[in-house]
């Protein structure tokens, strides 16, 4: 199963958006997000938030859709809610669009929401994707050749790095919160990184334009 998010960042080609929730077998709209789904005509299966970034008047458009309303004053954003209600359905992948952009405090904290289930919660926009990567498995990007590549350690310390098919390699190297592993670049026709401890994300930039 793929369910796919979005959320109330930055905004992103209605083309994309479409192709993407077209082909989930779920569909989250984060209170602002419901937005995107009003100008693509879609309904979502499911409404989440306290509706701070969205008017009444979208909110009713969608009379179908399960709802889940939440309070404003709440230890949770409503993405996170969002994200437990997405993972309660055991999907293999959750996409979450309109994650990027906007406040960056937003966008920190869901970044660290895909460490909730590493390799399975992506942060997806047309040029760009952020995921966290799993510790002790070889984990396959999937990306094409000259792609950029970024680790990005949120430990102290990762460590064992090893890289496969990247243009600077790493060999059970220990990666600290620093900028050494930015901007890394696909070489080769299966780029990987495995490493035995830590946490480490992966920040891919690549060219794909939608109009």
């Amino acid at each position: 199963m793929n369910i796919v998010l979005v959320g109330a960042g930055r905004a992103e080609p209605l083309p994309f958006l479409r192709q993407k929730l077209e082909n989930a077998d779920k569909t989250i709209a984060v209170d602002g997000g419901l937005q995107a789904f009003a100008a693509l005509e879609l309904c979502p299966d499911l409404i989440v938030g306290d509706f701070d970034s969205v008017t009444l008047s979208v909110v009713k458009k969608f009379p179908h859709a399960e709802q889940l309303s939440l309070p404003v004053h709440k230890d949770q954003s409503d993405m996170e809610v969002a994200v437990e209600q997405a993972l309660s359905h055991q999907p293999q992948k959750i996409e979450i669009l309109q994650a990027f952009g906007k406040r960056m405090d937003h966008f920190f904290a869901n970044c660290y929401l895909t460490f909730l289930r590493p390799g399975r919660i992506f942060l997806e926009s047309p040029k760009e994707t952020f995921f966290a990567l799993e510790e002790k498995r070889i984990n396959h990007l999937k990306n094409k050749i000259d792609t950029i590549v970024s680790l990005l350690p949120f430990t102290a310390e990762v460590q064992k790095v090893t890289t496969h098919d990247l243009a600077y390699p790493l060999v059970n190297e220990t990666l600290h919160q620093n900028s050494r592993p930015l901007s890394n670049v696909v070489c080769g026709e299966r780029p990987s990184v495995e490493f035995s401890a830590g946490k480490l994300a992966a920040y891919i930039l690549y060219n794909m334009h939608f109009t």
